[in-house]
């Protein structure tokens, strides 16, 4: 097959892309980023894509900037007829034109025709094989798994595509089964496989049996046990259930006792309230009906008569020793010295301070009014004083003996002032409490004293009984109290006939706890031998299905293990045959790639074995004088030899996986391990190629100019 015209149209980079190719050698030249692995990839879109324009690979297709869908157009000939090919990824159409021949429109019938063409049926056997690009040959040469890649493809050709593809995963599930049948059976494992797993799932229900046969030897004993406990209970559980009974109602009556004792304290406490509020209403009855009038006055009312009466009764003696006093002749006046101490003069300086005290005493307690004594009692004070400092040191003339009767009886009409005064403030004061005489207020104010302290002990006992709560609270608890003690008595009364004496009750208690300890023991005792006996009941019918559960674990291993030899026997059988058929390949593969590396290397190494087991590539090393084995190839030769060796046998996987259609050979910038003399010797190689087979060389260096001759179609990319 070789391509004649490539047209691109809104294709990644280009707008309208259309290159002419010779069909031998054509040399596409073009910096980086020009164009040259879009040209590659339109090409394979051409012969591989699927025009439709909604999947991420069409999509990727498309030109930048654009939502306009690609357009690619093929002229190719193959075996001298001409075709035309077009995939319109917008209008999801594609067209195979032969000349002289049908036109197809159908997918299917284009991918059809097209493998025919070409050989290969997807893009990435093609890529594998003829499309070789300098990631890949780095790749392999860098690759300690090149070798591999190499001897896949080789018995992928030799067994076939298809086949080997299904001989191959054929023969791992194979040996995935083998593996998880016989795991663990060889050698301890944490993940044992089906084999291993039956036998310990066997080897486990073998001791369970033995436990559940041990379980059912003692079945009878446990019955009878269980039988003998069942009997005494139903003898011993009455007698508990009475016992409680008796001591719970005992506990209750002990219970109602103490609520009722506490309901009655509290009564009589509200009882006391009550007779302590009447003593008090009691008190103030008397008070209000004996000395209603005493209810006004304070109580030094009665200290401060006490001391206007005496005050009275002193001012009165003075005036009856005054009026007792006799007035005698004296001789003519005669300049004398004053005694310091007269009596007028310390008469008035007394009754002056008496009058003062009393005054103040008597407006203070009993009335205002009586103040006014205060005021003539500083008068008669102050008078006394200045006639005592008026008198000198020297001799004075004494009044006459005819004044003196004079001054006494004023004095003496003073001093009666004075003492009407007292006696009207003091008849006043009696007046308003009702008394009589002073002696008269004196023994009514005593009784009255005792009944007010009388009465305030009874306040203070009413407060202290309340405790900081009203009477009407007190009251309504004395009414709780009697109803509590009352429903308690009530109940009492019901629960009486049950009623026992302390020791009695005490012995019935210390039976109780005998009975209840030995109930519990063989309760206890009761419910294990049941659960025991429930499962042992079970063990005969679990001894039975451990014994068909056992039946079927062997035969389950014994077809495990059956299994196990046929996936052993078809798994070597396959890789036997497998290797019979890369056998008989192994000399023409050998001829054909030591053919082309002899080619490519100038005759230096010309020998090449392929292994049968695997189809891995060795070379004869003229320098060691042995074989170079696959596995130190990479380590061995040298990168450019190494890419000879790779490229030989992609030149002849081409050929070979093509089935000879010889598609057209695609080398982007594959030979950079390439020296000059290497790359001619290549080149040659290529020219040779191309008399048959198109050859497209891509690169963006010089090094081809001088070996393009006339006959190669250079094209510039710029």
């Amino acid at each position: 097959m070789r391509i004649l015209k490539l047209r691109a149209e809104n294709f990644r980079r280009f707008t309208d892309l259309e290159i002419e190719f010779n069909e031998g050698i054509n040399l596409v030249r073009g910096p980086n980023e020009s164009g040259k692995s879009t040209l590659v990839l339109a090409i394979l879109a051409g012969l591989f894509a699927r025009p439709q324009p909604d999947t991420s690979l069409a999509r990727s297709y498309m030109r930048w900037g654009t939502d306009d869908a690609p357009v690619i157009e093929l002229d190719f000939i193959q075996a001298g007829s001409a075709f035309h090919l077009v995939k319109d990824f917008g209008a999801r159409a594609v067209l195979l034109e032969e000349e002289g021949g049908p036109s197809l429109k159908s997918l299917k019938a284009v991918n059809s025709r097209a493998f025919d063409l070409i050989g290969f049926s997807d893009p990435a056997r093609y890529l594998r094989t003829a499309c070789v690009t300098h990631d890949q040959i780095v790749s392999l040469a860098e690759d300690s798994s090149g070798a591999r890649k190499i001897a896949g493809m080789l018995r992928e050709i030799v067994v076939g595509g298809r086949e080997s593809k299904l001989m191959e995963n054929a023969a791992k599930k194979l040996s995935a089964e083998v593996d998880l049948l016989k795991r663990g059976l060889e050698r301890p494992t944490t993940n044992p496989g089906s084999i291993k797993k039956l036998v310990e799932e066997r080897e486990a229900l073998i001791v369970k049996q033995k436990e559940v046969s041990a379980n059912i030897g003692d079945l009878e004993q446990q019955r009878e046990r269980l039988t003998e406990i069942e009997a005494e209970l139903e003898t011993r559980e009455p007698r508990l259930s009475e016992l409680n009974e008796l001591l719970d109602k005992n506990r209750s009556i002990a219970e109602l006792e103490r609520k009722a004792a506490e309901a009655r304290a509290r009564f009589e406490a509200a009882d006391r309230v009550r007779e302590a509020a009447r003593e008090l209403v009691r008190v103030d009855e008397k008070i209000d009906a004996n000395f209603g009038h005493f209810r006004e006055v304070g109580p030094r009312a009665e200290p401060e008569l006490r001391r206007t009466s005496d005050l009275r009764e002193s001012l009165e003696s003075l005036r009856d020793e005054l009026s007792s006093r006799p007035v005698e002749q004296a001789p003519e006046p005669e300049p004398v010295k004053q005694p310091s101490g007269s009596v007028a003069s310390l008469a008035g300086m007394g009754l002056g301070t008496v009058l003062v005290v009393l005054g103040i005493v008597l407006g203070a307690l009993v009335q205002p009014a009586l103040y006014a004594l205060a005021a003539v009692g500083l008068i008669v004070a102050v008078a006394g004083l200045m006639a005592s400092r008026s008198r000198k040191s020297a001799a004075v003339p004494v009044p006459p003996v005819s004044d003196a009767p004079q001054l006494l009886d004023d004095r003496i009409q003073r001093t009666d002032s004075e003492i009407h005064k007292l006696e009207a403030r003091e008849r006043e004061f009696l007046d308003t409490v009702g008394c009589s005489s002073a002696d008269q207020f004196f023994d009514s104010f005593a009784g009255y004293s005792e009944l007010t302290a009388e009465r305030e002990r009874a306040e203070a006992g009413l407060k202290a009984l309340l405790g900081g709560r009203t009477i009407e609270q007190a009251d309504e608890e004395r009414r709780q109290a009697s109803l509590d003690a009352a429903s308690c008595e009530e109940r009492l009364v019901d629960l009486e006939q049950f009623h026992l004496a302390p020791e009695e009750l005490r012995s019935l208690s210390r039976e109780r706890e005998a009975l209840s300890g030995d109930v519990d023991a063989m309760r206890k005792e009761r419910d294990a031998l049941a659960f025991h006996l429930v499962r042992t009941a079970t063990d005969s019918e679990e001894a039975t299905r451990l014994e068909e559960e056992l039946a079927w674990l062997w035969e389950s291993e014994q077809a495990a293990r059956r299994r196990l030899r046929v996936y052993t026997t078809a798994r070597d059988g396959m890789q036997e045959t497998a290797e019979k058929l890369l056998s008989s390949a192994v000399p023409v593969l050998s001829e054909s790639v030591g053919r082309t590396i002899s080619r490519l290397t100038g005759g230096r190494y010309d020998t090449v074995d392929v292994r049968e087991s695997d189809l891995a590539l060795s070379v004869f090393s003229p320098e060691k004088g042995d074989m170079i084995p696959a596995d130190e190839i990479l380590a061995t030769l040298s990168k450019g030899t190494a890419s000879q060796l790779y490229l030989a046998a992609r030149l002849e996987l081409v050929d070979l996986l093509s089935g000879g259609h010889k598609p057209p050979l695609i080398f982007d910038d594959s030979f950079s391990y390439f020296d000059v003399r290497r790359l001619g010797t290549l080149w040659d190689v290529l020219l040779e190629v191309a008399s048959d087979q198109q050859v497209l060389v891509l690169t963006c260096t010089d090094r081809y100019d001088n070996l393009a001759g006339p006959d190669v179609n250079v094209i510039d990319l710029g």
